[in-house]
């Protein structure tokens, strides 16, 4: 059985599952995502204005994400 990953580092085009990676809203970001295809289309929508960042809490740790 494979696990589900929904959290996503998306730095330079390149996907990761997240492991606490610091992001700078530049050149990477997190991403809340049902596959890494499915997060790199969310950055696009995200710095054409579509979408936007939210706040959470995952793992005791405050973070900003796209969903």
């Amino acid at each position: 059985m494979t696990s589900m990953k929904f959290f996503w580092y998306v730095c330079d085009g390149e996907v990761e599952e997240y492991s606490g990676q610091e992001v700078n809203w530049n050149d990477s970001v997190i991403v809340f995502a049902k596959s890494p295809e499915d997060a790199l289309l969310k950055v696009m929508k995200y710095h054409l204005g579509m979408l936007k960042r939210i706040g959470i809490v995952c793992d005791g740790k405050n973070i900003e994400i796209i969903s």
